[in-house]
């Protein structure tokens, strides 16, 4: 048998304008259609998330299985407003949502998305030519949330205007189905554009009803992918070693209390690579490039069944990456692009608690939460170490600590058919600087950064309030104001870096200031044309204002407004169709310019047919690129931003997944991406996107 599937669906508890995934609820839906009576309904590939006012798509594990990505970049981008800076290699991916994110072909992050695993927030800032560190395998996750807008920064930090990413790893349970007893699962993979090939084991075991483990390893090596005009993306290739493993203890009276601990790692070593990983060729300097991340956590919960007040979470964790550089050719061997070892370290301690009551004819359900960390960035340049040298961070990517605390709340407040959610967010943060260049006599001829031990001290406010109005069974309308506090990040210690030509006090101390309106409707109704079929669909539209920024080189304030659509249909009969499309705009106010960040209109469109009882999914897949001219861009240094040409690539799939006989518990997957081989380079991406690509994967649960 395989596992069953699990769709995460965030209430109205955390907001229209919070996501948060360590407070939902789970709900389990089965793979075969659902028996009310006489009545068979029909699934679509993707449910839209019609409950709750947050603008989200979540991504689930049969979606997660079917589209075999071999990174987490290429799992979102088929989220609408979500766009990629390439994505098939992950040191060269990042993620831009609703124009913001990445920066196309410089950096892998403006600060303005979150990343955020298992509810840890995962990348540094601004590494230069390198991705936003989703180096993570996918093979790991069983849900992917993308949140887009505003919805993640009560919860995880003020700042993120574009957008919260947010990747919930596996557990026993979801192989275990709570029964005790043992399971294992080996998987096959492999991909033709690359020779790619791919082993996943994974071992359950649950020796009680109140403990379950899991351990599980996955190992992925790839060669460099070809494009559509037969040319070979130079260094897209790459071997990663990936381990998850995680225990959960439930005890006392009606399993009230329970521990979690769980460690997950990835290491991803790559040799004689151009050091510019979003355009390989571009520059002179070869590396030796090694990537790791781990995330260690310990949780503890209480939530009694007899009290509705309590809903207690505490959670330690500990995440730790490191990207190291070493020469790889004597023309680099004195550079110092290639000569560093960046790492970024964050350590947090974070208490919520989710109360419900009611008062009067209000039902409230209050989310309270507290963080207090410390993150600690280097990135020490190894050409002049100490004692002969200063031991000093590269000029590209100032360090330090940072030392914050955060408060926040936010209370869904239920009048009948109205919701209201006012959220607000407090962070106060000190960043002390570390080995910037504030060294007299430094051989470096560069701007210094601020003496070591100096400190910078600045705090923020986010919040907002967001509505939804249930008009009747199927149809509801909901909005949400939000306003954000960006603060200082370790860049910013540099004026060098960040092309503002006032002091490195004045730098800083600037906090980045964002406002946002959504707007937006949802239908879910069943029985429309036949009885069982279901239709449902979401349209939003919003506008982002962002000021005093410091992010981008000359520019100040930034305004971006969109409408995005996502519509789905399913019939009794196993047919089913999912749309969905973005169209975004940018300014840049300051020089009275076009944001050149914001992407393309894009249109992607399924059709598919379960059958045999859901055991076989057959789907295929269009995905329309428009020609996007709108943009200042002329020099081939900023390839990204280049105009582009209208494109659509066709992919198409097939899953068999039998639930008797002697093939139970066999999945046997087949995809083809971009059928007919066209040679194309997305608005933002700054490579080809692969050719034609045969994929095969099959496993077995024992």
């Amino acid at each position: 048998m395989y596992y069953t599937t699990n769709r995460a669906l965030l209430r109205a508890t955390t907001t229209l304008f919070v996501g948060l995934s360590f407070t939902s609820p789970v709900l389990a839906q089965s793979e075969t259609p659902v028996d009310l009576g006489e009545l068979v309904l029909g699934e679509s590939r993707r449910d839209i998330q019609t409950d709750t006012a947050a603008t989200e798509t979540v991504i689930d594990q049969e979606e997660l299985d079917e589209r075999q990505g071999s990174t987490v970049a290429e799992l979102v981008t088929t989220v609408p407003g979500v766009t990629l800076v390439n994505g098939s290699s992950p040191a060269g991916s990042a993620i831009n949502i609703r124009g913001l994110g990445a920066q196309s072909g410089v950096f892998g992050t403006d600060n303005k998305v979150d990343i955020v695993v298992d509810g840890v927030a995962k990348g540094s800032d601004e590494i230069y030519r390198f991705g936003t560190q989703l180096i993570s395998e996918p093979e790991l996750y069983k849900q992917v949330t993308v949140i887009r807008g505003p919805g993640g920064i009560t919860a995880f930090g003020n700042g993120a205007i574009g957008g919260t990413v947010q990747l919930e790893t596996k557990n026993a349970s979801d192989f275990t189905g709570g029964e005790i007893g043992t399971y294992f699962r080996q998987k096959f993979g492999y991909e033709s554009n690359g020779d790619g090939l791919l082993s996943s084991t994974i071992f359950a075991w649950q020796p009680t009803d109140n403990f379950e483990f899991i351990g599980s390893y996955v190992r992925r090596d790839t060669n460099d992918f070809e494009d559509g005009a037969g040319n070979n993306a130079r260094d897209s290739g790459f071997t990663s070693d990936n381990l998850l493993i995680k225990g959960r203890y439930q005890f006392g009276p009606g399993s009230a209390h329970s521990i979690t601990a769980s460690y997950q790692f990835t290491e991803i070593p790559e040799r004689n690579v151009d050091y510019n990983a979003f355009n390989p060729g571009s520059f002179a300097t070869l590396v030796n490039r090694d990537s790791r991340n781990v995330t260690g956590i310990v949780a503890y919960e209480f939530n009694p069944a007899d009290n509705e007040l309590i809903n207690f979470k505490a959670q330690l964790s500990v995440s730790d990456e490191k990207v190291r550089f070493t020469s790889a050719a004597p023309a680099s061997a004195n550079s110092e692009l290639g000569n560093t070892d960046h790492a970024t370290k964050r350590t947090v301690l974070s208490f919520t608690n989710e109360a419900r009551f009611n008062t009067g004819a209000v039902n409230h359900t209050l989310l309270t939460g507290l963080d207090i960390g410390r993150e600690s960035r280097s990135a020490l340049d190894r050409r002049n170490p100490p004692p002969n040298g200063p031991g000093e961070n590269a000029v590209a990517a100032p360090g330090g600590d940072k030392d914050f605390i955060a408060v926040y709340v936010a209370n869904e407040m239920q009048f009948g058919a109205l919701t209201v959610t006012p959220a607000l967010r407090y962070e106060r943060q000190t960043i002390t600087s570390r080995n910037n260049n504030g060294t007299v006599g430094s051989f470096r001829p560069v701007p210094p950064g601020p003496l070591d031990g100096t400190e910078f001290s600045a705090d923020g406010w986010s919040g907002g309030i967001s509505g939804r109005y249930q008009f009747n069974d199927s149809v509801a309308v909901f909005g949400t104001v939000a306003y954000s506090e960006g603060l200082p990040i370790f860049d910013d210690l540099r004026t060098a870096i960040a092309g503002v030509p006032t002091s490195p006090d004045a730098l800083i101390n600037r906090v980045e200031k964002a406002a946002s309106v959504e707007l937006g409707f949802n239908i879910d109704k069943q029985n429309v044309f036949s009885d069982g079929d279901q239709f449902a669909a979401e349209i939003v539209a919003f506008k982002n204002r962002l000021w005093d920024v410091t992010t981008y080189r000359g520019i100040r304030e930034v305004e971006i407004k969109g409408v995005e659509i996502e519509l789905s249909y399913a019939h009794t009969s196993g047919w089913y169709t999912d749309f969905n499309a973005a169209v975004i705009r940018g300014d840049d106010m300051t020089n009275r310019n076009r944001f050149e960040q914001t992407p393309a209109d894009q249109i992607r469109l399924t059709v598919g047919k379960r059958m045999l009882d859901d055991q076989l999914n057959l789907n295929a897949e269009a995905v329309h690129y428009r020609a996007n001219t709108r943009t200042d861009s002329t020099s081939p240094f900023s390839v990204g931003t280049l105009p582009t040409e209208s494109a659509t690539i066709f992919n198409i799939g097939a899953s068999y997944r039998p639930n008797t006989g002697n093939w139970k518990g066999v999945e046997v997957i087949f995809g083809i991406d971009n059928v007919t081989d066209r040679a194309y380079a997305p608005y933002l991406s700054t490579r080809n996107i692969p050719g034609r690509n045969v994929k095969l994967s099959i496993a077995k649960s024992f």
